[in-house]
Formats: structure tokens, sequence, C-alpha cells
């Protein structure tokens, strides 16, 4: 994913917009860094293991509904 991300970035934004794209994509990167393992461990807690696997499974579910109306969109 990481190699990927960059590639379609640079070659789908203007030189105007570059800058501020991959700022916000780093910036994503690294909360989603921070957070994700300590989401993963207050639902592991209080939760349980297998509710971490579950909840993580709707979160890429969603992310992928949005990013795929997103693309249709701009096609």
């Amino acid at each position: 994913m990481s190699p990927v991300c960059p590639i379609i970035l640079a070659k789908n934004t203007d030189s105007h917009t570059k800058g501020r794209i991959w700022g916000l994509m780093f910036s994503a990167q690294q909360i989603g860094s921070m957070t994700g393992p300590i989401l993963g461990g207050i639902i592991a807690t209080f939760i349980g293991m297998k509710f971490v696997f579950i909840i993580a499974g709707l979160i890429l579910i969603v992310i992928s509904m949005l990013a795929r109306q997103q693309q249709a969109k701009y096609n």
C-alpha cells in the first residue's frame, strides 16, 4: 500500500496542490499508526480480541465504499 499511494497521488494531482495532498496523506498515515494500536488495545481489553478484527474489517469496508464513491465522482 505504501509504495502505491505516492505514485497514484503524483500522477493525479497538479503541481499547485501536490504538497498539500502529500501532507494530508502522510498525516493520515501517522494518525492511523498512532491511533490504530491504541484503539485495538482498548477494544481487545474491554470487548475481546475477536472484535478487534471484526471492527477493523467493518472500518475497511466503510473506507473502501467511500473511496469507491469518490472515484466514481471524479471519473
